[in-house]
Formats: structure tokens, sequence, C-alpha cells
């Protein structure tokens, strides 16, 4: 009977256990991920994209096939004609940068922007064309992915009427980024970060409706947690936090994405530090000074803490540089901002 009687009581400790380990694992909606990456593996998913060629590829498309097709016509009647050349020319040599949708364009921008993308060259992004056509339900799906879908309103469907941005939404090619593999540097060390669509007219446009309405619902800090729960270094974590505040900044302030880009990659040569190096060494020196003081927990203003353990904010320290580097944003932008209006009054 004692026997039983304590093979019941460790079961019920048994089950209690359970249940509250159960209940902890539910508390941290990331946690899974943890399970999904244990034991880690090293590899790549990749899935096949019919295209027509890479953005990179399309101007070297147009002058080869016109040249050939200028042979061809020239040629005698003899010669055999290369049915399936005039077919890619019939596929390609009408495309260029100015067909690219730009709400593509603003979407690579913007995903480049939060990976702080050290190798987006023009190779990295492909071109593939759509039916006829489908441009228009490519744009009617994007509004109702960012919750401006359609109503019976007359009144609300002239507040959703397209910005000139959504409307070339209406091209028929359709651009994907390919080639992850540089991404999520070191938030300390960004100097490398390359975004060749800063070339594209397109980046000067002002961002669409919807687009802004994706960007101010971006949370960073969740990302952040998922990329940590699945093991990649925290550095790596915080860079997708710095860009993304970054870019919400630049957005609130009607900034475009050739200004944005711009802010984050060095000019020219790149000799000099961009405006984002600028910011993120500043607030490492602020919070260099700040971790010291013990007083420094008074300046620090985050009530709310997401439950997940992989939050970057259950960290003091953390919380300490994200003061730091939001008041040095803040200080930067305006800076620059003020820098352009003195100018522009000189000129």
């Amino acid at each position: 009977n004692d026997n039983k009687t304590l093979l019941q009581a460790t079961s019920s400790t048994s089950k209690a256990t359970d249940r509250s380990s159960r209940k902890s694992s539910r508390s941290d909606k990331f946690l899974k991920l943890r399970y999904i990456a244990s034991p880690p593996k090293f590899g790549s998913l990749q899935a096949f994209i019919n295209n027509i060629g890479s953005a990179e590829d399309i101007g070297n498309y147009y002058t080869m096939v016109s040249k050939k097709v200028v042979d061809m016509t020239a040629a005698p009647a003899s010669q055999v004609v290369d049915w399936k050349l005039l077919h890619v020319c019939s596929c390609i040599c009408y495309v260029g940068p100015s067909k690219f949708s730009v709400e593509d364009v603003h979407r690579i921008g913007v995903l480049d922007i939060r990976l702080c993308n050290l190798d987006r060259h023009l190779g990295n992004i492909l071109v593939s064309r759509m039916k006829p056509g489908s441009g228009r339900l490519m744009r009617q799906k994007l509004k109702i992915e960012s919750g401006a879908e359609d109503t019976k309103d007359s009144s609300a469907a002239d507040s959703t009427t397209p910005s000139p941005s959504s409307t070339d939404s209406l091209s028929d090619y359709k651009l994907v980024p390919i080639d992850h593999a540089y991404i999520l540097p070191d938030f300390r060390h960004i100097e490398e970060v390359n975004f060749e669509w800063l070339h594209w007219k397109q980046t000067k446009i002002p961002f669409s409706q919807e687009t802004k309405r994706y960007i101010k619902l971006l949370d960073p800090f969740d990302d952040a947690a998922k990329l940590r729960a699945l093991r990649l270094e925290e550095a790596s974590a915080i860079t997708v936090v710095v860009s993304t505040l970054f870019l919400k900044e630049c957005v609130s302030r009607e900034m475009t994405l050739w200004d944005i880009g711009s802010a984050i990659q060095r000019e020219g040569m790149g000799t000099n530090p961009s405006c984002l190096e600028k910011i993120v060494r500043s607030a490492m020196n602020e919070y260099e000074s700040e971790s010291k003081k013990i007083m420094s927990v008074g300046i620090v203003d985050f009530d709310e803490v997401n439950k997940s353990r992989y939050d970057l904010r259950r960290d003091f320290k953390f919380r300490v540089f994200l003061k730091c580097f939001k008041d040095s944003m803040k200080n930067q932008l305006d800076s620059q901002l003020l820098g352009k209006i003195a100018v522009h009054h000189i000129s």
C-alpha cells in the first residue's frame, strides 16, 4: 500500500510538472523554433523561379539580340533562322529598368534595408514575365494583404485610390530577389552595405500608402526574437532592430527609398561612414558611458516587455543601447534635414 501511495504521489507530481512545462512552452511562442533548429543543420533552401534573365542581363541581352536580329534579316534566304533566338528577343529586348514595377522595387528595397544586404547587385534580382494583365491582380492582392480591401461604399473606394506608386504595379514584369548569403552583418560593421537599385528612378518615387502601412506594422523585436530562437548571433538580431527602426523613422519623415538607401550605403568610393553608421557609433559611445552609471535604469522607458525569453528587451544593457540609439537617430536625422534646408536656401 505504501508503495502504491508513493507511485500515485510520484505520478501526480510528474503530471503537474508536465502541465507546468507545457504552460511555459505555450507562453514562449518562439520556443518551437529552437526545437526545429536543434541539432543545427547547415545548408540552403532554394526554389526555381521562371525568369527571362536577371536585372543585370536585360541590357546585355538587348544589345546582343538586336545585332543578331539585324544580321538575320540581312542574311540570304538559304540561311536557317534561329526562331528560338527571335522568341528570346521578343521576351527581352523591350524590357529595361523603366518597365519594372515601382512597388516591386520598393519591396526589394525595404527587404534589403532591413537585412542590411551586403550583396544586392543587379545579378541577384531575377525578372519574371507574368501573364498580360496580371499586374493588376498583383496590385489588388497587395491592397488586400495590407488591409486596404475594397468596399461597396463609394466614398471608401475613393479613399483607397492608388497612388502613382501603386498604379505602376500594372507592370507585367515581376522582380524576384535571390541569393541572400551576405545579409545581417554585425550592426557595428555595416560599411559594406550595397544597394545597386539606388540607380533606378523608381527609388525616388514616394512610397505608396500600402507600403507605408506595411512598414508601420513591422515589429523588429518580434523578428529579432525569431532569429535568436534560430541561434543566429545576437549582433545580427540587433541589426534587424536597428535597420527597421531607422526605416520606420525615415518613412515617418516622408523620405523616399533613395533617401533611406543613400543614408545607409556609403557614398562614392566608400571612404566616409554613412548616416546610419554615424548613428550607431554615436549610440555606442553614449551607451559605454551610460552603462557604467548605476542610476541609468531611470533613463530607460520600456514598460512592456515581450514574454518570450528571446526578446532582446529583457536585457537591461540592450534597453540602454536602444534608448541611446533612438536619441542619436533623431539628432542625426534632424541635423541632416537642417543641412538640406540650408543648402536649398543658398542655392
